[in-house]
């Protein structure tokens, strides 16, 4: 989202946090109205979703809901749309003018992804007045598939503070000609950084913009600038701008800077220290190095450089990891694939971030006798088996096959280097003419490797949560990877919090089990036990302490208890059974309903069931007298009114509250964690979270009243029906100290509780 909203004249106020909330709220109703679609519906009206929305805010929400709903419109190809239809279903919008650049982007970008042709031409004549700013942002983000050479910058009239500059180079000079201290059209080359069989990398001054560039010079003509030109994360390397030479080969590639060296630097200096105690300060000093190298000073007060300084060697790593991983999730959400991690593609910033770089890597298949060292540009030390067995056809691998699992194996490999010194698996040279016989063993390395044994190779002192991971990443079979980068950034961050990590590991054995086994039946005993137990306390006191007092009561009492509990069970289980089932089948994914982003329905599962049984005995607590009343024909003081009103408001608030402590402890122990691995959710919302918090300390004061009310039962008893008895006082001091007890274990329970909330929050959608 942007600030295109405050384009025009008549423009929406400037949006507050409520508003985005808002946002957030209706782009979630407008989802689940899709996930609810049944074949033959009528799709959802964006108009009637925002019909309590103020008037100011309705046309900005819409641009937001706009672009959800096409989307899914074009999921589904019975209904693929342009703005126009909006337009003419939703005259709040305004004309075509008044619709803003990256709503018109957005529809350019959801026609590409779903296979559409688009001629940015009609595009532009379509929208004349957003043509200019449309097309300073598709001249940013050139995508593959698009017809943007029909877009002519000139007749937009754009006016910018950049240079004129050619796109072209004069030039005709061999990559191999090109060394320090030449210039090339802009660039003043300063310093060679790195070199490959592609290219060279300069540190390299551009003149018109005064700025100091890494200026990648290459003979390729790879697809490298635009797919680097889609990409903008804080973990991969920001391109500036391409030039290509009017004779010769030559393509100039200039990009962001980064000063801080590379993760290859950081294993040399492990190597360096291998006999020394090392911790995350060893990539700080690796780093500073280069920047001392550079004439750069490190940065003061980074947050990132005083959490690598604090951690263990093997927590740094986690840190490092966590954020490739995020890099290479975005990356693979747009389609990109990276095929060549390896610790010299890693650049780090000053405060020791990591960015992926050198985008530049494609297989096309080839000859037998074809140098994969040389097709792919990388180290074959870092690939997954899938991509070695691309390198050859005869091995019958193919390039199509190396996807999103390949980068997540040979990120693991960095890891493991980074972690243990060294890589999984012995090197073995292809640099003779048998290349072919020597894959195959780099393939059996890779496939027949017992990673419990590998795994024993790492050093002792790394956590058993990132042995896990790291054998994860290096699976030979694809399918038992994790299956997305972000699944990998996730585990990885998992393991800087041990409570979190251990939280969402898989039960083992059956008992540990059962609430996954059986999650419906489960969560009945939980809500009906302290009822059932409630229930026999309530009847055993009423009919001793007030029953027996009243005449001809004794007859009438279990008509009323039959009467009352044969409504009151059956429509509590009833409830229970469906809520619980439905929700089992959310965390299980079977349900049609989609869950909300935190998992809502699992979160408040333990609030709903105390809320019903509060109901249940508190309507209870007003059917038994007034059934009683009626049953003897009169004769019921308000005494016994009240005495009845505070025996099942005590049965009530045992009932309701215990439900909630034990069927919570289910869901955050149980059940959100099987939603979180299952990426079902990819955890709670901090808010959902702040929530259940507050419900955890709400109930627990409740609980604290169930003893405290037991006493002033007991106290205000000898007043009801006449004269108390020893046995009626020691049947509310036990139940008040079995109370008491009860408390105690609750307090226990709204502290694991509190943690396990605290740890999942980790992995929360909003962290």
């Amino acid at each position: 989202m942007n600030d295109s909203y405050c384009t025009d004249a008549d423009a929406d106020p400037q949006p507050d946090d409520e508003f985005w909330e808002r946002i957030v709220e209706k782009v979630d109703e407008l989802a689940a109205a899709w996930a609810r679609l049944q074949e033959g519906d009528a799709f959802p009206h964006l108009g009637q979703l925002v019909r309590d929305v103020p008037e100011n805010n309705r046309r900005a929400i819409l641009h937001e809901l706009i672009k959800t709903d096409l989307e899914y419109r074009w999921q589904e190809q019975r209904a693929p749309e342009l703005l126009e239809y909006y337009l003419d279903e939703l005259p709040v919008l305004g004309n075509r003018d008044s619709l803003p650049v990256d709503l018109i982007y957005e529809e350019i970008q959801i026609r590409l992804q779903f296979g559409d042709s688009v001629d940015f031409t009609k595009v532009a004549e379509r929208f004349p007045s957003q043509a200019p700013q449309l097309a300073i942002l598709m001249g940013a983000t050139s995508v593959p598939g698009s017809q943007t050479a029909n877009v002519d910058l000139s007749t937009c009239s754009v006016a910018t503070n950049r240079p004129q500059q050619n796109s072209s180079i004069p030039d005709s000079r061999r990559l191999d000609t090109i060394q320090e201290g030449d210039q090339i059209d802009d660039f003043d080359l300063l310093l060679l950084l790195g070199k490959g069989s592609f290219a060279r990398v300069f540190l390299a001054r551009q003149r018109s913009l005064e700025r100091l560039v890494a200026l990648k010079v290459s003979e390729s003509s790879g697809n490298e600038p635009r797919t680097l030109a889609q990409l903008d994360h804080p973990n991969i390397v920001r391109v500036f701008d391409q030039r290509e030479s009017t004779r010769g080969s030559l393509q100039l590639l200039y990009m962001e800077l980064v000063a801080g060296g590379t993760l290859k630097d950081v294993i040399d200096e492990l190597e360096r220290r291998s006999a020394e105690p090392i911790d995350g300060q060893l990539i700080l000093d690796a780093v500073d190095d280069n920047l001392s190298s550079a004439g750069t000073a490190p940065p003061e007060g980074s947050q990132i450089r005083q959490a690598l300084q604090q951690s263990d060697w093997c927590m740094a790593i986690c840190q490092i990891g966590s954020r490739l991983a995020d890099g290479l999730a975005y990356a693979h959400e747009k389609g990109v694939l990276h095929r060549d991690i390896k610790p010299a593609n890693v650049l780090l910033t000053s405060e020791a971030s990591p960015k992926i770089a050198d985008f530049n890597i494609s297989y096309q298949g080839g000859r037998e006798d074809e140098d994969p060292d040389d097709t792919f540009g990388g180290s074959m030390a870092y690939m997954s088996p899938e991509q070695l067995e691309a390198c050859h056809p005869l091995l019958g691998g193919s390039p199509y096959l190396v996807r999103e699992p390949s980068d997540i194996y040979s990120l693991g490999v960095v890891l493991w280097e980074l972690t243990a010194g060294r890589r999984p698996f012995d090197a073995i040279s292809t640099k003779t003419s048998r290349w072919a016989a020597h894959l195959q063993r780099m393939l059996h390395q890779r496939k027949d490797v017992d990673l419990a044994e590998l795994a024993s190779t790492l050093p002792s002192h790394c956590p058993e949560s990132l042995r896990q991971v790291l054998q994860r990443c290096l699976e030979p079979e694809k399918e038992k990877r994790f299956r997305s980068a972000q699944q990998l950034a996730d585990a990885l961050r998992l393991c800087l919090n041990p409570r979190c990590w251990k939280l969402l590991q898989p039960p083992q054995g059956f008992i540990a089990n059962i609430p996954l086994r059986f999650p419906t039946i489960t969560v009945l005993l939980a809500t009906l036990l302290p009822s059932v137990f409630a229930a026999i306390f309530n009847i055993t006191y009423n009919n001793e302490r007030i029953i027996t007092q009243l005449a001809n009561a004794r007859d009438v009492f279990p008509k009323v208890v039959a009467f009352i509990n044969g409504v009151a069970f059956p429509v509590g289980i009833a409830i229970t059974i469906y809520v619980a089932y439905r929700c089992a089948r959310i965390i299980r994914g079977r349900a049609a309903e989609q869950p909300r982003p935190g998992g809502t329905e699992a979160m408040e599962l333990g609030h709903f069931m105390a809320r019903l049984a509060l109901t249940l005995w508190l309507v209870s607590g007003l059917a038994y007298p007034i059934s009683i009343h009626l049953g003897l024909g009169g004769g019921v003081s308000a005494s016994v009114y009240l005495h009845f009103a505070l025996s099942l408001t005590l049965c009530g608030m045992l009932a309701g509250t215990y439900p909630f402590f034990l069927v919570s402890l289910i869901s955050i122990r149980w059940f959100i964690p099987l939603m979180i691995r299952n990426e079902i959710i990819r955890g709670p919302k901090a808010k959902e979270v702040e929530r259940l918090r507050r419900l955890n300390r709400f109930y627990l004061i409740l609980t604290a009243f169930v003893p405290l009310l037991g006493i002033l039962l007991m106290l205000l008893s000898a007043n009801a029906v006449g004269e108390d008895t020893l046995q009626d006082r020691r049947l509310l001091i036990t139940a008040s100290l079995v109370g008491l007890a009860g408390f105690g274990l609750m307090f226990w329970i709204h502290r694991v509780i509190e943690e396990d909330l605290l740890a999942l929050q980790q992995v929360g959608v909003d962290r």
